[in-house]
């Protein structure tokens, strides 16, 4: 049986798909621009997307090294974003 996607999930997945490589391509920007390292992990439907700044296995660190780091890193979950967006009069779509 063939499964016909609709004209709105075809563009959902599309814009998806232009979002991670615009995302990646940011991370990128970001790295070199500013000379910082940086890591991007998707996951989607159970397969991992990701970027990593460096060629390094050891980059990115565990949960566990982040945590135990110092100084203390500071986390952000998507409360902190929108409430921070929230705030400043912008909102996120």
């Amino acid at each position: 049986m063939i499964k016909i996607l609709s004209n709105t999930t075809k563009r959902r997945s599309e814009r998806l798909r232009r979002r991670k490589t615009t995302l990646f391509k940011k991370a990128f920007d970001l790295g070199r621009d500013y000379d910082v390292d940086v890591a991007v992990i998707i996951r989607q439907h159970g397969r991992y997307y990701t970027f990593r700044s460096m060629d390094n296995l050891s980059w990115p660190p565990s949960m566990n090294e982040i945590e135990t780091s110092y100084p203390l890193p500071k986390n952000m979950l998507p409360r902190d974003i929108q409430n921070k967006t929230f705030n400043s009069g912008r909102h996120i779509s």
